[in-house]
């Protein structure tokens, strides 16, 4: 028997047999708010738990995401990185003089 005092209407519908894809195939069943989950990594193909030390898993979109983010620090951007990411320039920086030591 089993016992729930949530208020009606408030909390999500559980899902205890939610099934989890990863590139087509099922990979796990567990608890969940949807019937069925799709990811793109998990334990059984992530570098670090496969023991890869040497892949790095990173999307396009993180990247853009992260320069988006914390492109205007410009102390982070080696001179070379910099200037890949602003081909036109930018007058108000010089990496040589961040480098040095300036403000």
């Amino acid at each position: 028997m089993r016992c729930s005092m949530r208020k009606k209407g408030l909390h999500p519908e559980i899902y205890e047999d939610a099934k989890v894809y990863c590139n087509g195939e099922l990979v796990l069943v567990t608890g969940g708010t949807k019937p069925e989950y799709s990811v793109d990594v998990w334990s059984g193909n992530h570098p670090y738990y496969v023991g890869d030390t040497s892949a790095m898993v990173v999307m396009d979109s993180q990247i853009e995401k992260f320069r988006k983010k914390w492109g205007h620090i410009k102390e982070y951007w080696p001179k070379d990185q910099w200037a890949e990411m602003h081909p036109n320039g930018d007058p108000e920086f010089d990496p040589e003089e961040e480098s040095a030591g300036g403000n």
